[in-house]
């Protein structure tokens, strides 16, 4: 009963769990209730379907795909009407139908099939743009993106748990991200580079200390705030900060003395 999957099939997650569980169930029951879809020998859509018939021991049945339009439509048209899934599984559907724009899916998929070829990823003539893709899922551009992430960065284990539902696509990338960013080699600055960032610094202190010398005196400070506190309750607020602005004054006059000896 086994027979190759199309491409464009394995673009949605297997069903696991319970949900697979009572597929069986209902098949073992009532027999194949929707025939198996075939395009040119290869499982077009069914193929949860295909594998509950051979766990019930239940004889499959096939009709061949003449419809109209693109495979791929009517994989999605047919699995997004019949399955409930959550917004990171459909990340992750995206992720594989828009691995990059139309010019460069041809490139990237196959640089991405070369690393990673247990990564079940769509051919380059079922892909689409961004756009599409996340029109398609009904997700935001942000989604896509992290489902990109988790299909691109992650390991196995991440990107089976997003798609089963076990896990979200946001969190899982941003771990991901993370993890990348700790492993990733710190760059060793080239002399220009050291030397632009040198003068940046500078810049920055010469621009603190000009504020410095602008500030007021703690004296200053404490008598405008007691012109305008009202009561005692008022003053013994601001005590404190004038002992520490007097304090901050005197440190600081210390190091200008040190510094210009």
């Amino acid at each position: 009963m086994s027979k190759p999957i199309h491409s464009a099939a394995k673009i949605f997650p297997l069903m696991s769990g319970r949900d697979f569980d009572m597929l069986v169930e209902d098949i073992r029951q009532h027999g194949l209730r929707e025939p198996i879809t075939l395009l040119k020998g290869e499982v077009l859509d069914g193929r949860n379907r295909l594998r509950a018939c051979e766990a019930a021991d239940v004889e499959p049945r096939f009709i061949e795909w003449t419809g109209n339009g693109t495979a791929l439509e009517f994989v999605i048209s047919k699995n997004l009407c019949r399955r409930h899934l959550s917004e990171s599984q459909r990340a992750m559907i995206a992720a594989r139908l828009a691995p990059g724009t139309r010019e460069t899916a041809k490139q990237n998929l196959k640089s991405y099939q070369k690393a990673n070829p247990d990564i079940r990823i769509l051919t380059s003539d079922d892909t689409m743009t961004n756009a599409q893709a996340s029109d398609a899922m009904n997700i935001s551009h942000d989604t896509l993106n992290y489902g990109k992430i988790v299909l691109r960065e992650g390991t196995q284990e991440e990107i089976e748990a997003v798609e089963r539902g076990d896990a979200t696509v946001s969190m899982t990338a941003r771990k991901i991200r993370g993890r990348v960013t700790e492993e990733r080699p710190k760059k060793k600055r080239t002399v220009a580079e050291q030397k632009h960032l040198r003068s940046t610094i500078w810049k920055n202190l010469k621009g603190a200390l000009e504020t410095l010398k602008g500030m007021p005196s703690a004296a200053d400070v404490a008598a405008i705030a007691t012109e305008g506190a009202r009561g005692d309750t008022a003053a013994e607020l601001i005590a404190p900060a004038h002992r520490w602005l007097e304090d901050f004054q005197n440190e600081w006059n210390k190091r200008r003395e040190t510094n210009s000896k």
